[in-house]
Formats: C-alpha cells, structure tokens, sequence
C-alpha cells in the first residue's frame, strides 16, 4: 500500500509555516489552501513529509530518519504516516481529490454572511477595558450564587418545569430549540469572536449553516486566527462561549428568583435558563465537536483529536491496520476518548431520534411517521448514499482486497448486517404499555347536607373511619333556630283545630243572643225617633237634613239588627268541614317542615359514608369555613380495593386481553417488579391528559375546579388491573409505567409497527 500511495507524493501547494512550541521545540503548521484546513505537525513528521516529497521508498526513510534524529523507526510505522496523511487529504492522489470535494461541498453547505471584524473592532473598543474584569472577577461569584440558589430550590424549579411542559406541551419543546439555536448559541459565537479579537486575532467571516437543512445555525469563522495564537489564548478563546453561556444561565437563574412566582416573567425566566442549561451542557461537553471538545484538543495539544481517536478506536474494532504511530500514551487517550465518543454520538442520535419519533407519530400519527422518515433520511443521508453506491461496485472490489484476500472489516461488517437480519425474524415477548395510576374501587366523598360553617374536625388525613362514624360538626344555631319556630306555629295550628272540633260553647250562644237584643233595643229607639223628626219636619220644624239623618240611623240599626239574628244562625250551626280541613292541611306543613328541619340539626354532624381511611389533607385547617349544600369536605377510600388503571393507545389496545399478566414499576419504586393481571377493559377511547382530577369530585367540579390544562396525548383505552400483591401499591394516585403481555410476534414487527401503521392507514388513506 506505501508503494501506491508514495507515488502519488505530497501535494505541492500545501503551505508550511514553522514557529517555536512552547517547550522550545519547532512544530510547522501545514495549511491546505484548497479546503482551509490547518494541520500541526512535530519535526519528526515535518522530517517524513520532507521525505516523501522527495518520493524516497520505506526504507530510505527509515535510515535517513534514524541517521537524523537517533531514534529507530520501522517501515510499518512509515506506512501508518502515510495513511494518517491520506485521511487528511495531503496526498496527492484520488482520494485527495475526494477529501476536497468533499470540503468544498461542506464549505458549499454554508453560507457567508459579511465580515464582522470591524463590528467586532468597535464592540472591543469600547468594552475591552471591562471584559476581563466582568469574565475574572463577577462571573465566578455571580455562577457560585445562582447554582447554589438553584441547588437550595431545585425542587420548586424542576417542578415549575413539569407544569409549563404540562400547560404548553409540544409547543414548549420545539419552542425551546429554536430559542436555543437562535438566541444562546449565537451568544456563545459572538463571545467567541469578540474574545478572539480582544486576543489580536481576526474575525474574517460570519456563516449560515443549517443542521439536518432545517435548524440555522449562526458561527464566527475564527479558525484562521486561532493557529497564529498560543496554546493559553486559544483555551481562553474557546472558553469564552461556555462563559458566556453561564454568565446568562446564572442571569437567568437570578432573574427567576427575583421574579414574582408563577408570573409570566417568572415562567420564562425558569425556561429560558434551562434552555442556557441545555445548551452550556453540550457545548462543554468535550464529546461533542463544541467548544469543551475543542479545549480538551487544545489542552492535550493534540491535533485532529475527533477523527483520529475515532479512526483509531474503529481500526481496532474491525481490526483494521493503525492508520498512524501513536505514542503508549496517545494509544490510551485516543482509544478511551474514540470508544466514549462513538457510543456517546450513537446512543444519543438513537435516543433524540426515538423522542422526537414517538412525538410525531402519537400526536400526528400518519404524517408523524412520513416527517419521522424524512429526519431519519436527512440524518443518514451520507450512509445511504454510500450504501446504495456500494451495491454498483463489482463484488469482488468490495470484498477483496489488493492482495486478493477478503477484507477482514468488511466481513465483521457484513457479519452484523446478517446478524441484525437474523435478530428481526426471532421471536420476541411482546408487550404493549402505558401510564398507570393507583385508583381505589370503593371511595365516597363527604358531602355538607345543610349549609354552615365548620365548627370541629374530628378527624385527619389518613385516620382510619367506620360507616356513620362522626368526623366533622356544623354550626347548628340556625337550624335548631328553624326547629323551634316551626314548633311553636305548630303548636298554635294544633290548638286552633281542637277549638274549631269542639264546637261553639252556651257562653258564645247567649252573648250572640244579648247582641241580638241591643240591636232590637237600639231598632226601637231609632225607629221613634224618626217618627218624632217627621212629625216636626212636617210642621216645619226642624231642617230637612236633620229629618234625613234620623231615618239613616233608622236604617242602620235595622241592618245591625239583621247581623246580629245571622250571628246567632252562624255560632248555633258550628265550624264547616273545609275549614277543619284547611287546619289540618296547615299542620301538616308545619310538621314536614318541622322534621326536616330536626333532620338538618342531626345532618349538621357529618358522618363517615363507608369503613376506609381519610384521604384529604389538612381537614383541621378547614375550621371556620363555611360548606354550602353538596359541597366536598373529606373523601374516604377503601385501602382494600386499590386497582392500577391503565392508559392503553388505541393502536394497542387489541393486543390486549382480559385475564392477561401485567407488570407494573412505579415511580416511588422503581426497583420492584409489581405483578398483576388485567381484569376489565374500557367500552370507549377518549383524550389522554396528563392532568388527575381531585379524588371524589364530580365531573362538572373538576372542570370548574381545575389547575392544569389538558393536554392531548391521543386517544387510548382504560385497562384496569388487579396486583397480586396489595401491600406493594398503598396509596392512591401513585403513577408509573405498566406492560401488559401480548402474543409472542417478531422482533422486527414489534419495533417497527409505527412503519407498518404508516403503510397500512396513512399511505392507504390517500389511495382513491
């Protein structure tokens, strides 16, 4: 392979700079002017590219190379140096070639905004006196005294957190990545560049790339700078994001603190510093080609350390030729940093791309799964093109080697595709799942019958109640008031009916009587008097005014006369049959009322409805309060009857049958295993909300009544299940993951049935 490649030589327009290390030893920068890339090298490798120039073969360098530098190197190690030189497009032969393509099309991938170095310019003339003390002196305090906050009111924090994703759900998320990639990651770029120029260096260019073609991405091209800085300037350079980063989440983090709780100011301060959170995170993590990674680079002092640690650790894997000399020490570094860094980019590209995917398809079913697979393209959009490639090449180019010997690489790789295939068609226990909530069968609540306020609780959460036991008393003044007035009206009803069935007494008969005879008396006094005043009217005696108003008198006491015989008619016949019914019906009312009322008194002590235990919380804090009629004081639940309901996604919910084994890890306690069986299925799919209703509240309460949004989940089916072992789930409203068994299907049809849905419905649909 030497032979091949040295034919080709090194390329002629690299250019090579040398300069003095800091351990006063030279190393030379070699730039690629095609692609931009700045590569650092030491003496010896300076020594062999020299030779190579000159096309010598292995051997004459290893001499020359020993005769130079007294140290003894061997032709294989020539050969892995060439191979380091090849990856790095330094060769002057096909895959050269490639490797510039390849970077002109990255370059291409970008796009050049303007040159923000006179921007930078102004902004450090006018800030640089500040920045190191604003970086040295009040960061540190300002980040200690925020995470300190943020450690002491973690809790609070986090719990803020779950409420806004609960309140805004999915626009929460996607709201956040757009903030980060739009506002924190430009801060971090616009540190950068101000720290590089505050350093001596240039800011020649800002650039627009887009992650997965979708998501911007704004960065200060600073490489060019960096490679004429030594090695303190540049950690400090590339620490200014990360600082900057801090210096906002420790801003924020303040912010919240200070902010009203639960006030829009206060929820976006709680985000937006976890998004700075989020952020900060991956940028210093140094297995993410960010800043930390680039620090940890530049503290090691070790060039390319990405894609040769990666290359490095991938030889050894497919046990492949080294594809350079590397010291015990770089062998340790780059192996421990290539393994972390391959599974930490794999493991996380698995688990973002498992989220985002089980978002879409549950919440845009169809559609979801069809964005799902345009991410997994633009993902992988590399990989498929070169194994769709692949398969036009002559077969026995892919599988043999130069020598003619089959690649060792290749057939461990083809070794695991057989194998994932192989992996699909075994049989798989499946199970389907969903989020459980601990329900109790039997629970009634403690409703007020009368209305009043709380006069003593007798009992508290989580005392153990019998059926009519008394836990709470009323304030009775007001009924026992009604009590005593209707008994009086009764009363009074009750002696008026006895009066009216005993008939008229002999006293009232003769006083009707003796009334009788005055008005008889007064009729004959009136009467001659009147015949007087005619007698003296017509003899033109008296007026004739007075004449009249003697025969008014007349006239009235003959009226007066008459009454009096029909009172004597009316006391002698007695009471009618309709006024004594009258009475009677009048009692009556008074004695429903009465005893309702007596019933009030006694409803004024509240009694427990069933044998369990007090569920609510801080009944004794309810003194005083005043409870109108049906309104909820206490609930009692039966501990004995507590049942897991489980929240099926309708796509799911035919695997599922009654009588099925389940198993069920709660949040509480993770580590155990509780074991059940499915005992009844619902009749009817409705929204998944991620709110619980309080327990014994009516429908039309917790509607009234609720705290939280709903947040659609998809529809899904209740399935209750029954533990085998009631002691391990004790408590009400306790959550958790469930996995109910189904049949025994495919490994490949229980992970990809999302695709066979998309297929089956979505594609089908659209089929006329």
């Amino acid at each position: 392979m030497f032979d091949r490649i040295n034919m080709a030589g090194i390329r002629d327009n690299l250019e090579i700079i040398p300069y003095i290390a800091e351990e006063g030893r030279f190393r030379y920068y070699v730039k690629d002017p095609d692609c931009g890339e700045i590569y650092e090298f030491g003496e010896g490798e300076y020594f062999l590219i020299e030779q190579l120039k000159n096309c010598e073969d292995s051997v004459s360098i290893c001499r020359e190379f020993t005769s130079t530098f007294g140290e003894t190197i061997n032709p294989s190690q020539v050969e892995a140096f060439v191979r380091k030189l090849d990856n790095m497009g330094l060769l002057a032969n096909e895959k050269a070639d490639l490797h510039a393509r390849q970077i002109e099309k990255d370059e291409a991938a970008t796009k050049l905004l303007f040159n923000p170095d006179r921007f930078f310019g102004i902004f450090h003339s006018l800030c640089s006196p500040m920045i190191p003390k604003i970086l040295y002196l009040l960061l540190p305090l300002l980040a200690l005294f925020s995470i300190a906050s943020l450690l002491r009111y973690f809790s609070d924090y986090f719990y803020q957190l779950r409420v806004l994703r609960q309140i805004y759900g999915l626009n929460l998320i996607f709201i956040g990545p757009v903030i980060g990639f739009l506002v924190v990651y430009p801060l971090a770029e616009f540190a950068k560049g101000l720290a590089c120029k505050y350093y001596g260096g240039q800011v020649p260019a800002l650039r627009l790339a887009y992650m997965f073609r979708l998501i911007p991405l704004f960065h200060v091209d600073i490489v060019d700078a960096l490679w004429i800085m030594n090695r303190r300037k540049r950690l400090r350079v590339f620490a200014a994001g990360p600082l900057m980063q801090l210096l906002v989440f420790s801003g924020m983090v303040l912010f919240w603190m200070a902010a009203e709780p639960w006030s829009p100011v206060h929820n976006f301060a709680c985000f937006i510093s976890f998004i700075c959170f989020l952020f900060l995170f991956f940028n210093i993590n140094p297995l993410f080609t960010r800043d930390g990674y680039f620090m940890l680079a530049t503290g090691l002092n070790v060039d390319e350390l990405k894609s040769r640690s990666e290359q490095y650790a991938k030889d050894l894997f497919f046990l492949r030729p080294v594809s350079e000399p590397l010291t015990e020490k770089e062998r340790r570094w780059f192996w421990w940093y290539g393994l972390l860094r391959l599974m930490f980019k794999n493991i996380l590209t698995f688990l973002i791309l498992a989220f985002f995917g089980t978002l879409l398809v549950q919440n845009l079913q169809g559609l979801g799964a069809m964005a799902f697979l345009i991410i997994l393209f633009l993902r992988f959009e590399e990989s498929i093109k070169k194994t769709v490639q692949g398969f036009f090449h002559p077969f026995s180019r892919v599988v043999a080697n130069e020598t003619g010997f089959v690649k060792t690489g290749l057939l461990i790789k083809l070794g695991f595709l057989f194998l994932a295939v192989i992996v699909l068609f075994l049989p798989y226990p499946f199970e389907v799942g969903g989020t459980f909530v601990v329900k109790p069968l039997n629970q009634l609540s403690i409703r007020a019958e009368v209305a009043g306020s709380i006069e003593s609780v007798l009992v508290k959460e989580n005392d153990r109640v019998f059926k009519g036991q008394p836990v709470a008393k009323l304030d009775d003044r007001l009924p026992k008031k009604k009590v005593e007035s209707l008994t009086a009206a009764l009363e009074e009803q009750q002696a008026l009916l006895s009066l009216r069935r005993k008939g008229t007494r002999p006293e009232e008969v003769a006083m009707a009587e003796q009334e009788t005879q005055a008005a008889a008396k007064q009729l004959e006094y009136s009467e001659q008097e009147a015949k007087r005043y005619k007698n003296m009217f017509e003899r033109n005696a008296v007026p004739e005014s007075e004449y009249l108003y003697a025969l008014r008198v007349r006239d009235l006491d003959k009226e007066k006369l008459e009454i009096a015989k029909r009172n004597i008619e009316l006391v002698k016949s007695g009471p009618r049959d309709e006024e004594i019914k009258a009475i009677e019906a009048e009692i009556r009312r008074y004695e429903v009322e009465l005893a309702h009322a007596i019933d009030d008194v006694k409803n004024t002590t509240l009694l427990s409805p069933m044998d369990g235990i007090i569920v609510t919380p801080y009944l004794s804090q309810k003194i005083g309060q005043r409870l109108e009629v049906g309104e909820l004081f206490a609930v009692v639940d039966d501990p004995h009857s507590y049942v897991a309901e489980v929240e099926v996604p309708e796509g799911d919910i035919n695997e599922v049958t009654v009588g099925a084994s389940v198993k069920l890890r709660s949040w509480a306690e993770p580590k155990t295993v509780i074991v059940g069986h499915t005992t009844s299925i619902a009749p009817i799919a409705y929204e998944k909300t991620l709110h619980r209703s309080s327990p014994g509240l009516s429908e039309r309460e917790m509607l009234l009544g609720q705290k939280q949004l709903l947040r659609d989940k998809g529809k899904v089916v209740r399935v209750m299940v029954k533990f085998d072992d009631q002691s391990l789930l004790k408590t009400a409203d306790m959550t958790g993951y469930a996995k109910i068994d189904a049949e025994d299907r495919l490994v490949g049809l229980s992970f990809f049935r999302w695709l066979f849905r998309l297929i089956y419905v979505e594609i089908w649909s659209w089929i006329p």
